[in-house]
C-alpha cells in the first residue's frame, strides 16, 4: 500500500542517517540533510493525501502547512518530532478533514509529530498567549498549500506578536 511504501522510505532514511553518522559525517550537515529529505517526503505525503481527499488539487488553496520549531529552522535531529502548523484558511471543512488524514498518515509511516491546526487569527491569538507556540512560530517556513496564507501568517505574526510585544517576547 501507499503507506507501507512510505513507512519503508522513512526506515531507509533513518538507516542512511545512522550510517552517515557512523562514517563521521558532520552532525550539522546530517540534521540539515534529514530536514531537507523529510520536507520532500512530507510534501509527497500531503500531495497524495490531497489527491485522495474530496477537495483534490483545490485543497491546496484552502490552507497551508508550515514547518515550525526545529523543523522550521531546517534542523531535524534523528528521532525528534516534526513540528508542523496546519493553517486552515476557513474555506469549509475540507482542510480540517485533510489535516486529520495527513496527521494520521504521518503517524502511520512512523513520523512523530508536534502539530496544531489553527485558523490564521487563532494561530496569532495562540502565539500571543503561549510563549512556547510563539517561539516555535518565529522560524515558520512554508511547506505545502497556500503560500499567500503562509505569508499572511508570517506578516501578522511579525506585526502582532514580535513587534508589539518585543520586550515581553524576548524576556519570556
Amino acid at each position: 500500500s501507499r503507506l507501507e511504501r512510505h513507512r519503508e522510505r522513512v526506515q531507509r532514511l533513518r538507516q542512511s542517517m545512522r550510517e552517515r553518522f557512523d562514517q563521521g559525517v558532520d552532525a550539522v550537515d546530517l540534521v540539515q540533510a534529514l530536514a531537507l529529505q523529510t520536507d520532500g517526503f512530507l510534501v509527497e505525503l500531503f500531495d497524495e493525501a490531497a489527491e485522495e481527499a474530496s477537495g483534490g488539487d483545490a485543497l491546496a488553496g484552502c490552507g497551508a502547512i508550515l514547518a515550525v520549531g526545529g523543523s522550521g529552522r531546517a534542523e531535524l535531529s534523528p528521532g525528534s518530532d516534526v513540528d508542523l502548523l496546519f493553517l486552515d484558511g476557513e474555506h469549509g471543512e475540507a482542510f480540517a478533514e485533510f489535516s486529520s488524514q495527513a496527521v494520521r498518515d504521518c503517524w502511520d509511516v512512523g513520523l512523530q509529530l508536534g502539530h496544531g491546526v489553527h485558523t490564521l487569527p487563532g494561530a496569532i491569538a495562540m502565539a500571543q498567549k503561549e510563549i512556547e507556540f510563539a517561539t516555535a512560530a518565529v522560524e515558520a517556513r512554508w511547506l505545502w498549500g497556500d503560500r499567500g496564507l503562509a505569508e499572511a501568517f508570517r506578516q501578522a505574526f511579525q506585526r502582532r506578536v514580535v513587534t508589539r510585544r518585543m520586550s515581553r517576547f524576548y524576556r519570556d
